[in-house]
């Protein structure tokens, strides 16, 4: 990467809108540039006065009252004759939906971080990143697309700090598609990507990582009907990702643990 490419990129790449690869190109690009390294800097610097004297509100209790009371008003709004007593019904039931949807993500968002464990919380990871990878359309499924061992191992060198563990086990009917890099607790995280018939199962790998019931002996969890199976090995944690039943998913964690 150049210092061309890279002042197109430093905007996204600070606000994290970057791919894994690129943002990793973006690291080394300013770990090694000087000149960028100081752009960077003072687009950080510029960020960071913005924050710190910006003004911050929070909702007082009065205002989340009259919120509340804004739902339920709405939601008993009395009907006038023919056309318009839909029209009325209809936008009103709209914005009470819009306001609890707006209520229901914010609480949400504040009980993320609220009573979970690390490990919750990286399964949560997880999960997300596997929803977003299968999207039909915006979903980003793989770096390098190869059933081979031998092309998908060596394109993660160089671009993560360990070297991933990559098996195929196309003679059990579980076929090695290809690879990604991920990020998970803010650190970068190796993925290989399967398939079993139509049913798609990602592999996350990190050389630490506090994923739910992680240990020598695989445990499965599931969230929202997906199932998630963690277990170690001497140098790396696993996570297992699928739509596949329980029992094909187990399968496929167990022919892995046989591999030496």
């Amino acid at each position: 990467m150049n210092c061309d490419e890279a002042s197109e990129m430093i905007h996204p790449y600070l606000d994290g809108e970057l791919d894994v690869v690129h943002s990793l190109e973006m690291d080394r690009h300013i770990a090694e540039c000087a000149a960028c390294s100081t752009a960077a800097q003072r687009i950080e610097n510029l960020r960071t006065a913005v924050r710190d004297q910006a003004p911050r509100y929070t909702a007082s209790n009065e205002f989340v009252e009259r919120l509340r009371g804004a739902v339920d008003a709405s939601l008993e709004v009395t009907p006038q004759p023919a056309m318009s007593a839909r029209r009325t019904g209809w936008h009103s039931w709209a914005a009470a939906a819009a306001v609890i949807a707006i209520m229901a993500i914010g609480w949400s968002l504040m009980q993320a971080n609220k009573g979970q464990s690390a490990a919750n919380r990286l399964a949560l990871e997880v999960y997300s990143s596997h929803m977003r990878s299968v999207m039909p359309e915006d979903g980003h499924l793989m770096d390098v697309v190869s059933t081979g061992q031998h092309t998908v191992k060596p394109w993660f060198a160089g671009k993560i700090d360990f070297s991933p563990r990559v098996e195929d086990f196309k003679d059990h009917g579980y076929p090695l598609a290809g690879g990604r890099l991920d990020v998970l607790d803010g650190r970068p995280a190796a993925v290989l990507v399967f398939r079993r018939g139509g049913h798609i199962i990602n592999v996350f790998m990190q050389p630490e990582a506090d994923f739910p019931g992680s240990s020598d002996e695989r445990m499965i969890e599931t969230y929202h009907g997906y199932h998630l199976c963690a277990w170690n090995d001497d140098a790396l944690h696993y996570c297992a990702v699928s739509d596949l039943a329980q029992e094909g998913l187990e399968q496929f964690v167990a022919l892995w643990q046989k591999q030496p």
